[in-house]
């Protein structure tokens, strides 16, 4: 999938590891089929929480990858985001994501 031209993943774990198999039960959905599994080995991360609109949340990247490198590390793989709350329940200002970024 791609925003804006940038490859995105989302990150879901369900009870028992999550799956397509209770999604493909509930309604069709055209997306499902492009839905894959895949598993995160992401050695040592560093990780902020990023409350706000999700179009804002460059400016804690920003701070994470400065926290890194004031370690003396160096980012490695893409960082990835876990998603706290809903769109669908909360107003922008109150999204919370949890940005985390592998480093070495």
């Amino acid at each position: 999938m791609d925003i804006d031209g940038r490859p995105t993943g989302l990150c879901l774990k369900g009870p028992g590891g999550g799956g397509k198999g209770p999604a493909q039960k509930k309604k069709a959905n055209p997306f499902l089929s492009e839905v894959r599994l895949e598993e995160l080995e992401e050695g040592e991360s560093a990780q902020i929480l990023h409350v706000g609109p999700y179009s804002d949340e460059a400016t804690d990247i920003k701070k994470l990858h400065d926290h890194i490198a004031s370690l003396g590390k160096r980012t490695s793989g893409k960082h990835h985001e876990i998603y706290m709350n809903s769109p669908m329940r909360e107003p922008p200002e109150k999204l919370k994501t949890v940005i985390r970024q592998p480093f070495s």
